[in-house]
């Protein structure tokens, strides 16, 4: 029980790092502001415009880890 319950959890760390890892990219690229920017980068506050595109991009992305 104990091994499942670690990799429950490390599984659940490895995917936001992921995500914010996949976040940080789109952020940093102009190309992508339309869906996501910053609204103030030295706090690593950010805006979704449009979620659902967003979401259809991590889709794409996330398909190439799992």
């Amino acid at each position: 029980m104990f091994l499942l319950k670690f990799f429950v959890y490390n599984s659940f760390i490895l995917d936001c790092r992921i995500l914010w890892e996949f976040l940080y990219i789109l952020l940093e690229d102009p190309h992508y502001e339309s869906i996501i920017h910053w609204e103030n980068r030295e706090k690593m506050i950010f805006r979704i415009i449009q979620a659902d595109k967003l979401a259809a991009l991590w889709g794409i992305f996330s398909f190439h880890f799992s």
